[in-house]
């Protein structure tokens, strides 16, 4: 059978997968890239937030619409036997006592975000990560502003 007619058009440049032009690729992952985040298994990514409950599967919910709260977790300070023993070997009582004040702050940071269908997702940090879980908290709240909420 021969083919009757003008010839099938060519696909466009890129293959026919490719609907979107260079620029336009560029343009539209430069601006989910200023929204795009993380901390722990919580992400921000493409205009969806992404999580893995520990044991779970990944769940994925777009982000229109959700806010998000830093909460500072409760510090708790501890005194160590190595701190008190190597003050003591390095300085004798004196070194003990002072090694024996010398404490570390353990803690944890918390980023509350609530989706608009009433989800709740908490992304937790070491207090050590406190500036970058104050800017996932902002990240997250100018994502829920700039992206449409969905039915």
């Amino acid at each position: 059978m021969k083919f009757r007619g003008p010839p099938p058009a060519a696909p466009p440049r890129g293959g026919m997968l490719c609907c979107m032009g260079f620029k336009d690729r560029v343009r539209a992952a430069r601006e989910h890239a200023q929204y795009d985040a993380h901390l722990g298994d919580v992400r921000v990514l493409n205009g969806e937030l992404c999580w893995w409950p520990k044991g779970q599967k990944g769940e994925r919910r777009p982000i229109g619409g959700a806010t998000a709260v830093f909460e500072s977790g409760s510090a708790r300070e501890r005194t160590t036997v190595t701190r008190v023993a190597a003050g003591a070997i390095i300085a004798g009582p004196v070194g003990a006592i002072v090694g024996g004040l010398l404490r570390k702050q353990e803690g944890r940071v918390y980023v509350t975000i609530t989706l608009p269908d009433g989800s709740v997702v908490v992304a937790d940090a070491p207090v050590k990560d406190e500036a970058a879980a104050r800017a996932f908290a902002q990240k997250v709240n100018a994502a829920g502003a700039h992206y449409p909420v969905e039915p």
